[in-house]
């Protein structure tokens, strides 16, 4: 009996111990497929348990808001014309005048100058002697009484003013037909498509270096009409681009020069491709060609007094760039304009801005979508025919600081003005002041 009672106590642990394992896996197999019923407060969700050597594929993340500002697409990175891409930066405004040339006008002026001149006097008296004594009697209807004699000639040396007429040449600078188009003037590092119109006003140009003239005011406006187009998905574009130059002159002593002389400038080509490009955040470097072609006349606006330029092809490659932190911006050129013929100037432009998106807003349907301020540095450094202002031609070393504010309307059209000033070298205007109009589509 001893006996039996262990071996019942064991059998029951034994009974136990079977059913633990029995029904234990069972569970855990339950739990894996997610089988197990729970009230649906208290009990959480089953989870699966991957089978060992699976691949274990982490869950994906929840999709962020997109940014404001959408990425940029390969279709069009370049043209920025969709309404769901970005503006990465506006056109620079530039400042480029032209070269300038001497112009000469002859005239005559007539002086008094002193000279001495010997005089012979005759005077209108007589004289005569009588008993020891000399009498004078004024002469009587140009003769002496009887008795008399005229007095003796007198010979004397006399200073005159007398008239003299001479021929002069006057000369001083005017603007010239050469070189009036440097890539920085409304231009973008990126290929667009777009039309645009550009208008800039020079103020009293040439008042630095004018040789003894009496031109009491020289003023030029310029007009720009063209447009961009861009291919290869918007990686290159082909640029046309005609000025109208006017050029006022008023206060000349010589007819001829006063009045307003107006003409079609020389057309300029411009191929642009993207070298490379962050689509991340619009940053990007690219390099072209522009061409200038002698399609206007040898003078700024046509006038007929000016001894103009060596008007030849121009020639200018170029390297543009825009680089993009957020809401500030830095973008610019670097061109060499090289001329056809050895007579003219081999110039360099160096261009670069800075500007800051104040306003930057793509999403709520604004009509006004963006505004931009920017300030510009341009350097103009001849490498050949630099010249003085008493030479025929004349291309100083130049610095002038251009300041400015892009407004974007709808995503679309950009309106830009500003004013340049000179600060350094020769200074071939006062001021300009420029508006450029941009549609993009």
């Amino acid at each position: 009996m001893g006996f039996i009672r262990p071996a019942k106590y064991a059998g029951g642990l034994a009974a136990v111990a079977w059913l633990a394992f029995a029904v234990l896996p069972a569970q855990g197999q339950d739990l894996a497929w997610g089988r197990r019923s729970c009230p649906p407060v208290q009990c959480p969700a089953p989870e699966e348990k991957p089978k060992e050597g699976a691949l274990v594929i982490p869950p994906t993340p929840p999709l962020e808001t997109p940014p404001s500002e959408p990425s940029l697409s390969p279709e069009r990175a370049a043209a920025f014309g969709g309404e769901t891409v970005a503006l990465a930066t506006p056109n620079m405004l530039g400042d480029s005048l032209s070269s300038t040339a001497l112009r000469c006008v002859q005239f005559q002026r007539t002086t008094f100058v002193p000279q001495t001149v010997t005089v012979t006097v005759q005077p209108p008296f007589c004289t005569g002697t009588f008993s020891g004594f000399t009498s004078i009697v004024p002469m009587t209807g140009g003769q002496c009484p009887q008795g008399f004699s005229p007095v003796p000639t007198i010979t004397q040396s006399t200073t005159i003013q007398v008239p003299l007429t001479t021929t002069q040449q006057i000369c001083y600078q005017v603007p010239a037909a050469c070189h009036a188009f440097k890539i920085a003037d409304d231009q973008n590092a990126r290929p667009q498509d777009r039309v645009f119109f550009d208008y800039s006003y020079y103020n009293n140009v040439g008042a630095n270096f004018r040789l003894g003239t009496d031109v009491s005011n020289m003023n030029v406006n310029r007009a720009v009409v063209g447009f961009e187009k861009t291919f290869f998905d918007g990686f290159a574009s082909i640029q046309l681009r005609e000025p109208v130059n006017s050029l006022h002159i008023g206060g000349s002593s010589t007819p001829e020069a006063n009045g307003n002389f107006t003409d079609v400038g020389d057309l300029t080509l411009v191929l642009k491709g993207v070298l490379w490009e962050d689509m991340n955040n619009g940053d990007v470097i690219s390099a072209g060609l522009a061409v200038t072609l002698p399609t206007g006349p040898d003078s700024l606006g046509g006038v007929t007094f000016s001894n103009g330029c060596v008007h030849s092809t121009l020639i200018q490659p170029f390297v543009g760039y825009a680089f993009i932190w957020n809401n500030l911006f830095l973008h610019g050129f670097t061109s060499v304009d090289i001329p056809t013929t050895d007579q003219d100037s081999t110039l360099m432009f160096n261009d670069v801005g800075l500007g800051y998106f104040l306003l930057r807003d793509r999403n709520n349907g604004r009509f006004l979508t963006a505004v931009a301020p920017t300030v510009e540095g341009h350097l103009m450094t001849p490498l050949s025919h630099e010249g003085s202002p008493t030479e025929m031609m004349f291309t100083p070393n130049q610095l002038d600081i251009t300041e400015g504010v892009t407004f974007e309307f709808r995503s679309r059209a950009t309106f830009a003005v500003g004013i340049s000033e000179p600060v350094t070298g020769n200074k071939t205007f006062d001021f300009e002041a420029v508006a450029q109009f941009n549609l993009r589509f």
